[in-house]
């Protein structure tokens, strides 16, 4: 063949030897997509591929889901049987959201021997239930609702009646069992105002409470907790003991509440620490009612005023 016919055959070869290959290289890449799709894990090309990013293609599931936390009292002094407790709550400076209280557990021995009934109330405006600034009479300077006479001024949120068969194990006094905890089903969560807001509750009942002047602790000062290391976790304060909740004001103590408060919260993604620090920083019959330490999400709805 001479030297001019061949340059042609080459030519002609040269687009031809370009479009086989081409046609080549996208079978091989169709094939390879195929495998990727279905995930067949015999074809070492997938295996050793980066982990796809599934998550990317989870639809958005909505508002966080809410569990609740609880966090339990910790005293070092003896305890004393009260009738009744009334007391403020107080969120921290830095939470801009607020805290739901969704329960409280507190020590009721004479529910082992007898029916008890109980409770809960919490003040309709947001303060605390009296001036901090008392009188010689322990009177509030500037207003005080203490007092069968201001009940009017309350909102009851949760009451029932304590069986023996109700109680369980008590962590707040070593004693078994004498320790009850209100279902959530039988209590009306209450909000506790953003960036130090404060709410009031009393409990009616006889309960356990301990006197912390023994302490030098005073009225409104918080209390030590023990429970998750939460920054939002609200403050517990010191109180006083209601004593019927009678209208004659020197009648109240000083007293600190003696159990468990729950609150709600954002559920987490792992279990969060657990500490001791102050705050700053039915029964159980059906799980699903029963306050307990749980990332399990709980409903957010309001339960009914009455059990």
């Amino acid at each position: 063949i001479s030297l001019r016919r061949r340059s042609q055959i080459c030519c002609r070869r040269g687009p031809q030897l370009f479009v086989t290959t081409f046609m080549v290289a996208i079978i091989l890449r169709v094939s390879s997509s195929k495998d990727v799709q279905y995930g067949d894990v015999h074809n070492r090309r997938y295996i050793s591929q980066e982990p796809r990013q599934l998550q990317d293609y989870i639809p958005n599931p909505g508002p966080p889901a809410t569990c609740n936390f609880e966090m339990t009292t910790f005293q070092v002094d003896g305890f004393t049987q009260g009738d009744g407790i009334v007391f403020a709550m107080k969120s921290q400076d830095s939470d801009d959201n607020g805290v739901k209280i969704t329960s409280f557990g507190f020590n009721v021995p004479t529910a082992k021997s007898q029916t008890v009934d109980f409770k809960v109330y919490v003040l309709k405006q947001e303060g605390y239930y009296a001036d901090p600034t008392r009188d010689s009479l322990n009177q509030g300077v500037a207003y005080d609702y203490r007092g069968t006479s201001q009940i009017d001024k309350w909102e009851e949120i949760s009451k029932g009646t304590i069986k023996n068969n109700d109680l369980i194990a008590g962590d707040t006094n070593g004693n078994a069992p004498d320790f009850y905890e209100i279902p959530f089903n039988m209590f009306n969560a209450v909000q506790i105002p953003p960036n130090g807001g404060v709410r009031s509750f009393y409990i009616s009942t006889n309960l356990l409470y301990t006197d912390p002047t023994l302490d030098t602790a005073d009225i409104n000062d918080q209390q030590l907790l023990i429970g998750y290391n939460d920054p939002n976790v609200p403050k517990l304060l010191t109180g006083e003991g209601a004593s019927g909740f009678s209208d004659t004001k020197f009648m109240y103590k000083t007293r600190e509440f003696v159990g468990k408060f729950f609150y709600e919260t954002e559920c987490a993604t792992e279990a969060p620490s657990i500490s001791m620090s102050p705050s700053t920083s039915e029964p159980t019959s059906s799980p699903s009612l029963s306050p307990s330490t749980s990332l399990i999400p709980t409903k957010t709805s309001m339960p009914p005023t009455q059990p």
